[in-house]
């Protein structure tokens, strides 16, 4: 199993990361750190950890989250492709739980574990998101009609999905470096995880598993940046496009999201926090492809 860590100067949480990689009862092939630019700090956790006995492989590349992790693709060699954020802590079986359930099935294409401390929105935003078909961190692991994906709620039993979260998903290799990712993403990275993990799906089984666990210090710590406003609108365009998403009877559906997206965004400038949020959402959804 190859490990891939896409990282930007977090050297402390990567050390966290790497020390629980060390503590687990089924230690990777080897783990390949691709910074997005040039880091002493990170370069030298790598090193450390190297000196502890884990394989580790140290990559630069230019600063852009697909391209990262499509290096880290190139460079792997093992038979598992495994992606994690540099903000994840991980349990002790967590590699352990994924090589058990590819062995199970040579069918399945990909897995993903389970983020521990994803927390249930208030009964007003999932009723809210439900109706407009918004995107949701508590979920049920499918893309919705709208073009938006639903992450998996963490489960006590394996659940067939058709999106992961970047964090903590997994590929066969075989698969993925026959997908890669999409280079429309080099820039504006929101959406290249559940796109690609959706293209997959359409030829691949998918499955989130309940005993891969780990905890993540930045779940849903962006989701009300400005700039991933414009990223969203832009990219979301896209993928309705490159997948046939929003034809016929179902453009109604996409059309129907995207008010309930920009409510949301009106909302935010009745609360004094600017117009911003609204401004780079109608730039990205009027940008070219």
């Amino acid at each position: 199993m190859s490990v891939i860590i896409c990282t930007l100067n977090n050297a402390k949480q990567l050390d966290e990361l790497l020390f629980s990689i060390s503590d687990q009862n089924v230690v990777p092939k080897e783990i390949i750190i691709v910074h997005g630019e040039n880091d002493g700090q990170t370069r030298s956790v790598s090193d450390y950890w190297g000196s502890r006995g884990l394989n580790m492989v140290y990559k630069r590349a230019q600063r852009s989250l697909v391209i990262q992790r499509n290096l880290g693709i190139d460079s792997s060699t093992g038979d598992i492709i495994c992606f994690l954020d540099d903000d994840v802590v991980l349990e002790s079986n967590f590699f352990k739980s994924l090589k058990e359930s590819y062995e199970a099935n040579d069918k399945i294409g990909g897995v993903q574990g389970t983020i521990t401390n994803t927390m249930k929105p208030s009964f007003i935003k999932r009723t809210y998101y439900k109706i407009f078909m918004l995107d949701s961190i508590y979920g049920y692991g499918k893309l919705k009609r709208s073009g938006l994906p639903s992450f998996h709620r963490p489960t006590n039993h394996t659940v067939e999905v058709n999106v992961f979260n970047g964090c903590l998903m997994s590929f066969r290799s075989i698969v993925l470096k026959k997908y890669k990712f999409d280079l429309f993403f080099e820039n504006n990275w929101w959406g290249d995880d559940f796109e690609t993990s959706y293209n997959i799906s359409k030829e691949h089984k998918l499955i989130q598993i309940p005993n891969a666990r780990l905890y993540h210090h930045g779940n849903a710590s962006y989701s009300r940046s400005a700039k991933v406003a414009y990223m969203r609108s832009k990219n979301l365009k896209y993928i309705r496009k490159k997948h046939g998403l929003c034809r016929g009877f179902n453009k109604l559906f996409c059309i129907w999201s995207d008010l309930g997206q920009v409510a949301l965004y009106f909302i935010l400038f009745l609360r004094g926090e600017g117009i911003i949020y609204l401004k780079n959402w109608i730039d990205g959804n009027s940008s070219g492809d």
